[in-house]
């Protein structure tokens, strides 16, 4: 290997980008090249969420990153079970409920979220996994808790689908239609997601004459609103381009007496600890070299 391509090589490893594709057209998404990042050198840094770009909104958190990997990793030899991304919406009332409860028992909202999540879905054997905290982009500012939601990245038997959603619908406290019935999008399950470009003059003009191609749609009502003008028709895959998606929101906490608006199930951490220490080991022996 050419040492041009072995430095390409080592900035995807200590990225954690090895299995992440970079449509290098879009502005949106630029920022992402591995050969653009900081590289996690110390498990110190492991936790740190970094900004890529405030105008963009792109931030990268590593721990999100090696997560999904890990996660990615466990899949390869079995076809039974399945990488997917759960999101969960809430009632506006929830959100003050789910403190006061933690509160009570001596914990942050988060952690005890994810005690609840563990008890709800036992039977199913779900163990590595990490949820994020987010709040919607078009929620109102003056309402902290409105439009809070949480995201679950893991690991389900596809066969469990159906049992796994029922379970987490269970949960009286989520979001409601107009009939005062748990909404039928207050629990949704994904094995993918769909990349989206933002506003951008240049990147608009280049989409729209190659659109056909690049098999992109014009965003919907709903999207505009959000600043989106184009989204990808086809789902992709879960990737670490999920886990910078999922990073938009980190540098501001949504809850008082918590370090990180995440939580790494047990069984992921140490897997995800066992990833950055091999990678780690490898970079600092070819820095000695």
């Amino acid at each position: 290997m050419s040492p041009n391509g072995q430095v390409l090589t080592d900035n995807m490893r200590n990225t954690y980008s090895d299995d992440y594709t970079v449509p290098l057209f879009s502005e949106y998404y630029k920022g992402y090249k591995p050969d653009s990042l900081p590289t996690l050198k110390t498990k110190r840094k492991l936790h740190t969420t970094v900004n890529i770009s405030s105008r963009h909104k792109q931030y990268l958190n590593y721990c999100l990153r090696i997560g999904v990997l890990a996660i990615l990793y466990e899949t390869v030899n079995n076809e039974q079970i399945i990488p997917v991304m759960i999101t969960i919406a809430f009632s506006p009332e929830y959100i003050s409920e789910l403190t006061t409860y933690a509160q009570k028992k001596g914990k942050n909202p988060i952690s005890y979220y994810g005690e609840l999540i563990k008890k709800r879905v036992k039977k199913y054997d779900f163990k590595d996994y990490f949820l994020v905290f987010e709040k919607g982009s078009s929620s109102d500012k003056n309402e902290p808790h409105q439009g809070i939601h949480v995201h679950i990245v893991g690991i389900i038997n596809q066969n469990d689908e159906k049992g796994f959603r029922h379970a987490l619908r269970k949960d009286n406290q989520l979001r409601k239609n107009k009939n005062g019935e748990t909404a039928t999008t207050a629990v949704e399950i994904s094995r993918g997601y769909h990349p989206k470009i933002k506003s951008d003059n240049f990147v608009l003009s280049l989409v729209s004459k190659h659109n056909p191609m690049t098999k992109w749609r014009e965003a919907t009502e709903e999207e505009e609103k959000n600043g989106i003008v184009y989204t990808t028709i086809e789902e992709q895959r879960i990737d670490v381009g999920l886990a910078d998606y999922l990073s938009k929101g980190l540098h501001r906490l949504l809850f008082e007496n918590t370090s990180r608006n995440y939580l790494v199930s047990d069984s992921l951490t140490k897997k995800i600890t066992a990833l950055v220490d091999s990678r780690i080991a490898v970079y600092k022996s070819r820095s000695s070299s």
